[in-house]
């Protein structure tokens, strides 16, 4: 998992996203340094923070053996078939694919995907749609709603962890943590005052990260243990 994450970071912090989801619609890249075994899972990290498909390739001794991923909105599959002649070998679905090619292509494939993709991707297809389970005011944020929710655990595939909407949050207060990647909160509304977290962040968050700023949020509500003191702690997925 660590591997997994060192390179989603590699690739977050070389790269600037806002521009390639507005530009391009589409991410492809290859290193002689990357984990080959771990590309699917790093390309579906990059689809599900940036809403735009992803195609990561390891080079060895001149071929490139990648993994891509993509959005519902974009049949991956199916435009990669028209490039058929590029590829050693190809397979997949309409979200899923493995390549080989040799690494002669690469600029070739890159372009031909760019193209692909902006005339099939649309910015409305970028954009992200959350979903919430309830609207909440500060105010109803209490050690019972947490108690509620650790009851329907285990979350998973078949039932995701619930999630909330607050408008109108203050920030009060905010640092960062590992080089500018998370940020930690504290946020006001309705009179009370909670302690937040957002892990990953990007450069439209933190344009918004001002002190004295009104935000919405897309959170998570977990209990936050240290030592022998539990607080609540909301755990944000988005803001706005």
């Amino acid at each position: 998992k660590n591997i997994q994450k060192d390179i989603l970071n590699e690739i977050i912090e070389n790269n600037d996203f806002d521009k390639i989801v507005k530009e391009k619609k589409i991410f492809i890249d290859k290193s002689k340094n990357w984990n080959e075994g771990v590309l699917g899972i790093v390309a579906s990290d990059i689809v599900k923070r940036f809403n735009i498909p992803a195609i990561l390739f390891k080079e060895i001794e001149g071929k490139l053996k990648g993994s891509g991923r993509s959005t519902n909105k974009f049949d991956l599959y199916g435009n990669l078939g028209s490039l058929g002649n590029l590829f050693e070998n190809f397979g997949g679905h309409r979200q899923a694919c493995g390549i080989s090619m040799n690494v002669l292509n690469f600029k070739t494939f890159y372009n031909k995907m760019i193209e692909i993709a902006a005339k099939n991707i649309k910015d409305r297809d970028t954009q992200k749609k959350f979903t919430y389970d309830l609207e909440l005011n500060f105010r109803d944020i209490n050690k019972k709603i947490l108690n509620e929710i650790n009851l329907l655990k285990p979350f998973g595939a078949g039932n995701p962890e619930p999630s909330f909407t607050t408008e109108n949050c203050t920030i009060i207060d905010f640092y960062y943590l590992m080089k500018e990647r998370h940020v930690r909160l504290k946020l006001k509304q309705s009179g009370r005052v909670f302690n937040a977290i957002m892990f990953k962040i990007d450069k439209r968050v933190k344009e918004k990260i001002i002190t004295g700023n009104k935000i919405n949020i897309l959170y998570k509500i977990e209990e936050n243990i240290w030592g022998d003191f539990k607080t609540i702690q909301l755990v944000i997925l988005d803001l706005f």
